[in-house]
């Protein structure tokens, strides 16, 4: 997959003659960028009869990790990002694992067989093409760090720089 999003698919096919396509125009959405606020979306956690929102973890940073069970480089890191989640003071930051699938069950499944034992939102159903529209999610894992009050200060393919920023950004506040 690619980044941004495109929202229109553009068959095209190969030859040995010029062809002139003329202009076309496809519709990319972004999502939001560094320095923006961070939409508030709403998520079911593990248990079927909770859900959650980003609002949740206000005052601390966040560390968002959109991943998939379909995803090889996400399941990959998935000890990474474990132990990013037990690195640092939970009143100061919080990671969050967004799980892209569209079944919920076997997310759930997954995350109870590798003990995830961090937060987890699962977006299965009808909600999960839109939130990926709204971020701009074309391709996984991605990652988000948002300050305390919400704004996104980095976003980011590689886990190990959301670590370094998150690491930089609490030495600089604790040195003040």
């Amino acid at each position: 997959m690619i980044d941004p999003v495109g929202l229109d698919v553009v068959d095209v096919s190969v030859g040995n003659q010029d062809l002139d396509l003329g202009e076309i125009e496809v519709e990319v959405k972004l999502g939001p960028q560094v320095g923006e606020r961070f939409p508030n979306f709403r998520f079911a956690k593990m248990s079927r009869d909770e859900s959650g929102s980003i609002a949740d973890f206000t005052g601390r940073y966040l560390l968002i990790d959109f991943w998939a069970t379909w995803c090889a480089p996400c399941i990959k890191q998935l000890p990474d990002v474990r132990t990013a989640a037990n690195r640092w003071d939970s009143e100061k930051v919080a990671v969050l694992s967004v799980s892209l699938d569209e079944d919920s069950d076997h997310a759930r499944k997954f995350i109870l067989e590798k003990q995830v034992d961090w937060p987890q939102a699962l977006l299965a159903g009808r909600d999960t093409p839109v939130v990926r529209q709204q971020l701009g999610i074309s391709s996984v894992p991605i990652h988000y760090v948002l300050d305390p009050e919400g704004t996104i200060l980095l976003r980011t393919f590689k886990l190990d720089e959301a670590v370094t920023f998150i690491d930089k950004k609490l030495d600089s506040s604790d040195s003040e």
